[in-house]
């Protein structure tokens, strides 16, 4: 039947490939001044599987990938629907803003090659495809980031790629561990049997630190402020709201929430994600490159999910409230955040001011908007029973919201309040209307209409809170601190005391010399040459059994 073709559990592999397939039409003449138009094209898919496939749907390719299996789960629809939405409004959006850019086509492959890992993430059910599509992300991506080709891209770019490879060297050991005594590839198998490992809180911290660079985690932090300023806005709409994500998505797919306690790695979270959310806050308030101010409140946001994670590690029964709180804080952030990163590049106009400060007062968790929605489930899980040491954690969120709310008056400040202080972002004067007004426009309506949304996919237990009048009546007293320190700030326009630049920890490490990087390029150039000379690739093939040595070796000791 016809209603069946279109609710296929195909479309769940179809989603992650259709990207692939398109990013090979540039390479037709006369399809490539059409290459842009792809873009958006590409998310269709995924966005219709997320709405339609129906719940445990599966698919198993036997011979892809060591067995290949997709499915459809509440989790898996969440993360994808707002997955492919952001690379949709990104995409549309891209064909006003890189109209004449001549650097058009560089950029439309990677983007189409790191959307297709993104979407393979959401429904894929095997660690073997799951990795895959997380490598063909990261690796992608890095294109988007140095897409400009200034030396501020470039470093961005080799500082990012540092980090991708850190972590697929971290990931990939603590994977085929959980394998090994899972018996299988499947991640919900991976997750639930950490049991029969005697001792897995070391693969189990692997897991999460692998995961936590891409997600941006202190102290690793330092690769989004200097990537999001360098890319171009529909690459860092993507970025923050959609890719940032993956980690997250790998944290509930594979660590053993609900299953055991980790008392250890779930303090250890609690601080490293606590100063995440706090100190981007602080950091971000002295940024002046909008971009990067966002970037940090990315990361801040990011913390605030790690934290609501880590209390579930200490108790398994706050497993289900913090994983409903991240699904509800994720999917308000996704479509938060690819509004305002395409909303920089826009020229000034007074409807996008008075949008743009909408879409800053939602984000600030103002009543009777979608941030008053997703606080709730914070509360929720706050008030559960068996929150361990919950009330110490109330400050802690308080404390976000005040810095949250000054984070985006300054925001405003840079940006629609103060226009001549601002960068422009498109590579042309003035953007064509059609594309990056619908674009943006979409993603603007998607964010206020949260609450609709988070009701309609079963997203929170009490979705019309956000809309109640009661809801400016008990909003915290942080919010209405902020108000008032605004209100200070706009009176005496006072001065920031410093300016931290975007990498933060990053700028405080001893910069290379470029005499000592030259002498570097030569040494591996010449070892290169001489390793290339090597009879049959000796010695290519001596150092791959070297390094296969020591990873078994590795495993047998962990």
């Amino acid at each position: 039947m016809m209603t069946s073709a279109w609710t296929s559990p195909w479309l769940l592999p179809l989603a992650a490939l259709f990207p692939l397939l398109l990013a090979a039409l540039p390479a037709i003449p006369a399809l490539r001044r059409h290459q842009l138009h792809l873009l958006p094209i590409a998310a269709i898919p995924a966005l219709w599987a997320g709405l339609f496939v129906p719940d445990e749907a599966t698919v198993t390719l036997t011979h892809a990938l060591m067995e290949s299996t997709w499915t459809m789960d509440h989790l898996g629809r969440v993360f994808q629907l707002f997955t492919a939405f952001g690379w949709l409004v990104a995409g549309l959006f891209s064909i006003s803003y890189l109209r004449d850019h001549p650097r058009k086509g560089p950029f439309a492959i990677p983007f189409l090659l790191a959307m297709s890992g993104n979407l393979l993430l959401p429904t894929a059910a095997d660690a073997v495809t799951f990795y895959t599509g997380f490598g063909v992300m990261s690796f992608a991506s890095w294109g988007l980031v140095v897409h400009a080709g200034t030396p501020e891209a470039r470093r961005a770019g080799r500082v990012y790629m540092t980090l991708v490879l850190l972590g697929e060297l971290m990931v990939f050991p603590g994977l085929v561990k959980g394998t090994l005594w899972a018996e299988s590839s499947l991640l919900s198998a991976i997750r639930t049997h950490w049991t029969l490992d005697p001792d897995p809180r070391f693969q189990i911290a692997l897991i999460f630190f692998g995961f936590a660079l891409k997600a941006g985690l202190f102290p690793f932090h330092f690769w989004l402020p200097l990537a999001h300023p360098a890319a171009p806005a529909p690459a860092s709409a993507v970025l923050s709201g959609c890719m940032i994500k993956a980690g997250l998505l790998a944290w509930l797919r594979l660590l053993p929430l609900g299953e055991f306690a980790m008392p250890i790695l779930g303090q250890t979270i609690t601080l490293l994600a606590g100063t995440s959310m706090i100190g981007a806050l602080v950091i971000g308030l002295t940024q002046t490159h909008p971009k990067a101010l966002l970037a940090y409140s990315s990361l801040s946001k990011m913390g605030m999910m790690m934290l609501l994670l880590a209390p579930a590690m200490i108790e398994p029964q706050l497993a289900p409230a913090a994983i409903a709180a991240v699904l509800v804080y994720a999917t308000f952030h996704s479509l938060h955040k690819s509004a305002l990163f395409l909303g920089t590049a826009l020229p000034p106009s007074r409807g996008k001011t008075g949008l743009m400060i909408l879409l800053c007062a939602s984000f600030a968790g103002l009543p009777f908007l979608s941030g008053a929605l997703a606080k709730t489930s914070v509360k929720t899980l706050l008030d559960h029973p068996a929150f361990p040491n919950g009330q110490p954690f109330a400050p802690l969120f308080a404390l976000s919201a005040l810095l949250t709310l000054l984070l985006m008056f300054r925001f405003l400040l840079l940006t629609q309040l103060r226009p001549s202080n601002s960068k422009p972002q498109a590579p042309s004067s003035q953007l064509p209307a059609p594309h990056s007004a619908l674009s943006w426009t979409l993603a603007v309506l998607a964010a206020l209409l949260f609450p609709l949304l988070a009701q309609h996919f079963d997203l929170s237990t009490n979705p019309g809170y956000a809309y109640r009048p009661v809801t400016a009546l008990t909003a915290e007293p942080a919010l209405w601190g902020g108000l008032l320190l605004i209100a200070v700030w706009a009176i005496f326009k006072p001065k920031l005391p410093f300016h931290i630049p975007p990498g933060d920890l990053l700028n405080l490490l001893p910069r290379i010399s470029r005499p000592w990087l030259a002498r570097m390029e030569t040494l591996l150039e010449e070892t290169e040459t001489r390793l290339n000379g090597a009879p049959g690739g000796l010695a290519y093939l001596i150092i791959t059994l070297l390094l296969v040595g020591l990873m078994v070796s590795f495993s047998a000791l962990i």
